[in-house]
Formats: C-alpha cells, structure tokens, sequence
C-alpha cells in the first residue's frame, strides 16, 4: 500500500513497504503501470495501475467484509456488484 504526506513544498513524499526510500516513479507509455525504484531495493517495482485490474484486487480483499459486516449498510453491499473479485 501507498502511503503519502503532503506538505507545503512542491513535494508528495511516498513510501511502499521496503521501497522506503524511493529515487525514482515513472509511469509506463500506456500510463496502466508504476515503475518504482528505490536505494534499498535492488530491484525496481511495477505497480499495476490499470483500473480494471485494481477494482478487481480491491473486490476481492473487500469480498467477505461486504458479505458478512453485520454494521454494513445493505446499499453498501453491493459496490462490487458486476466486477469479478480475484485475490
């Protein structure tokens, strides 16, 4: 998860996970991916920004939580109606 801190200079500091100390964010040509690169890591990280693919992850991790939170608003239930959950 991304975590983000705005402050009063032109600047958002970002940090994920291990890739605490990031160096550089590029996005790929078609814009669907988030290239990370980090002075801890010596590896880069993509990070898949397309829309679909996130509403799908996003639905699965919420899938048993929609189901099953007693406290839930019914109309809440159904915000991953017509999008098929994946882990």
């Amino acid at each position: 998860m991304f975590y983000g801190a705005w402050n009063p200079s032109p600047r958002l500091d970002i940090s994920y996970g291990p890739y605490s100390s990031l160096t550089d964010l590029k996005f790929s040509p078609d814009k669907t991916k988030l290239i990370v690169s980090s002075s801890n890591q010596k590896k880069p990280l993509i990070v898949d920004f397309d829309l679909d693919s996130l509403l799908s992850k996003a639905c699965g991790l919420a899938e048993n939580y929609l189901a099953n939170n007693q406290k839930l608003k019914e109309g809440d239930r159904h915000l991953c109606d017509g999008i098929t959950p994946t882990k």
